[in-house]
């Protein structure tokens, strides 16, 4: 290994800590500078003798298996899928003859983890994600991995090269006519289309500041004496950590690093010839390219009703491969509504289980405390099945309790809806400005089929439900830039699992191809950056804080009831259009306002297709108590039973020459 891959290349001298120091609020004198540096050198003596150093392998090493390929034209034609392959160990087991799709952020051994977009290219796992082992040991055979798009972006490229390809972040239009006829091969090209590259010249947030000379025209500013992001605020002379700006002279986080004033030695050993500057990354795509290592486009999902509108992400290949018939069961990540919106924009079921019931060992993280991983299937049965299998304790993921009390959860499933006990949730419905009136009518005409069959419904009000998604994005803004920006996915203080090999890749992958952070990621690292740099994480502890209170709420209704009952997403799939990145966005928010509250509250959750308006489905969900997943599904089922078989509408072709039946 050399200088540049390991974490300390070279040990550092007075001038590094000094500006560590300050990064620091250390204010240290340049005397105590020179008595500190050789201690802090002995200290560094323990990641050289890491290096020498590698831990046992984990007991549950893949078996020798066919890499895979990605899918080929006509093949994948609703782009659902990231990868094909056909893994299997047993012949017997509880899954035997299903076919099972992963979602691409789930660790297969020797497959490729994109994370839907290009900034994994290159990288496959060495391990199996602890779900993935479960499934094969099973009986199940893993057929692919699964498109995981970055939220409802659906952003076209201007490029007329590229504008075919049914890409990521710019790399296809879906009403284009090639991609839409499915003969363009979702892996082909390069998936890096980016013009510039997120940072321009002068790193994430410039030598200037954000906005230009006088910031937000506020008297004060928040940062300075001159406003925002004037002279003297964010990244000015006087910014909220005094004499050198807020992280140093050189910017809000260091002119060459994204964590430092310039690493160590003024370069950042993880990133080495490219530190944030847009002609690096540009160079170091050009490696990519002379080695065969280029980013490929990423498929992008398109909704199996009518190809026009979005599937949902990140599981919409998920929820398109289940509903066209390309799967029989899938896994999938939900940490504001991943599993849900999908599964309510393209007709299928998703069970978002209890936070710490399933294990996320060898799943990317999002915010270790939003991240919660599950099945998605035709039918609530399967799913029950399928969490029989994933549930349970595995010694690695800390966010487990040690005795989960597991359970058959099939054997709870009852088709009988009389005596259940449903709360309607006022404040799941009508919410201004986002809901849409034939989706909310959807919802109570299946609560009111399940009245006629015995079952107890009543509305309640929970009104701290509409603040759910503040609560929610103060913890998932600064904890997703903290987690995967600033700690590279790996995190302290916290001892599970991490390959090693995906946090080096995944740290050097953010400074060679920055241009491939979505939108929406972009988004959140940002506002998660300016709280953390104007506030500390008092807005992140309060978060909790009323994320534990909203549970509360929840549950005192839930004394009551056996689950919670509102519209999964409150409006039906929307079109694909190029209305650019403030559209998305939002868009992605308004989808998620009914599922982000219960990923912050960690309660389950169960998305079931109640019905068609306009030719395209609409979700019903039901809520439990943590830790009652097997009642959340007994109700689903009896739901399912009640409702009877969906007459879809007839899928539209891609070419469109066929209309809904």
């Amino acid at each position: 290994m050399n200088d540049s891959e390991r974490p300390f290349g070279a040990v550092p001298d007075e001038d590094d800590l000094e500006r560590l120091a300050n990064d620091l609020g250390l204010g240290l004198s340049r005397a105590e500078l020179a008595e500190y540096t050789p201690l802090v050198r002995r200290r560094l003596d323990a990641y050289s003798r890491l290096d020498e150093l590698n831990p046992a392998p984990p007991p549950w090493r893949p078996r020798p298996r066919d890499p895979g390929a990605p899918p080929a034209g006509r093949a994948d034609p609703r782009d659902g899928w990231s990868w094909r392959c056909s893994l299997r160990y047993a012949g017997t087991g509880p899954l035997a003859g299903r076919r099972i799709a992963v979602q691409d952020d789930i660790a297969v051994a020797g497959l490729p983890m994109r994370l839907g977009s290009p900034l994994l290219s290159g990288f496959a796992p060495a391990e199996d994600a602890t779900v993935v082992t479960r499934l094969l040991e099973a009986g199940a055979e893993i057929v692919g991995k699964t498109a995981a798009a970055d939220d409802c972006a659906a952003r076209i490229d201007a490029d007329p090269g590229m504008a075919d390809l049914p890409g990521h972040y710019g790399q296809g239009g879906l009403n284009e006519r090639n991609a839409c006829n499915g003969r363009n091969a979702p892996n082909g090209h390069d998936g890096a289309n980016a013009p510039a590259g997120l940072n321009g010249q002068a790193d994430m947030y410039g030598q200037g500041g954000m906005n230009g000379r006088e910031g937000s025209n506020a008297p004060e500013g928040l940062n300075g004496r001159e406003g925002l992001n004037g002279s003297d605020g964010l990244n000015g002379s006087d910014g909220l950590k005094g004499r050198d700006g807020l992280k140093g002279r050189e910017g809000l986080n260091g002119h060459d690093s994204l964590n430092g004033s310039r690493a160590l030695n003024g370069r950042d050993p993880a990133a080495e010839a490219v530190p944030g500057r847009a002609a690096e990354a540009e160079a170091a795509r050009a490696r990519d390219a002379r080695s065969g290592t280029a980013p490929a486009a990423v498929p992008r999902p398109r909704n199996p009703h009518d190809p026009g509108r979005l599937a949902g992400g990140p599981s919409g290949g998920s929820a398109v491969v289940l509903a066209t018939g390309q799967a029989d069961l899938a896994i999938g990540t939900d940490h504001g509504g991943e599993l849900r919106v999908p599964a309510s924009w393209c007709g299928c079921v998703a069970h978002k289980p209890t936070y710490g019931l399933v294990p996320l060992t060898g799943a990317f993280p999002f915010e270790r405390t939003l991240d919660h991983l599950g099945p998605m299937a035709r039918a609530v049965a399967d799913c029950a099945l399928l969490l029989e299998v994933l549930a349970g304790a595995d010694g690695l993921d800390p966010r487990q309790q040690v005795d989960l009390g597991m359970r058959g959860y099939r054997r709870y499933l009852d088709a009988d809806a009389r005596g259940t006990r449903i709360a309607v949730l006022r404040e799941g419905f009508d919410i201004p400005g986002v809901s849409e009136p034939d989706v909310d009518a959807a919802v109570l005409d299946a609560l009111d089929a399940l009245a006629h069959a015995g079952a107890r419904v009543e509305e309640v009000s929970v009104p701290l439900h509409r603040d759910g998604p503040a609560i929610w994005s103060a913890v998932a803004q600064q904890g997703m830039t903290d987690l995967t920006l600033r700690s590279d996915a790996a995190a302290t203080n916290w001892d599970g699992h991490v390959e090693p090999e995906l946090v080096r890749h995944h740290r050097r992958a953010r400074w060679t191809r920055p241009d491939a952070l979505p939108p929406s990621a972009v988004v959140t690292a940002l506002a998660g950056a300016y709280a953390t740099a104007r506030f500390g994480h008092y807005y992140y502890a309060k978060a909790q804080a009323l994320a534990r209170e909203l549970r509360r709420r929840y549950e005192t209704v839930l004394e009551r009831f056996d689950v919670l009952a509102l519209p999964t997403v409150p409006m039906k799939a929307p079109l694909c259009t190029a209305d650019g990145t403030a559209a998305a966005v939002s868009l992605a928010y308004d989808s998620a306002r009914n599922t982000m509250p219960f990923d912050a509250t960690g309660n389950p959750a169960l998305s079931v297709p109640c019905g068609f308006s306009e030719g395209l489905p609409v979700g019903l969900m039901f809520v439990g108590r943590c830790f009652d997943d097997e009642t959340v599904l007994r109700v689903g089922h009896a739901y399912e039973t009640v409702r009877g078989p969906l007459a879809a509408p007839a899928m539209r072709r891609l070419e469109g020459r066929t209309s809904r039946a």
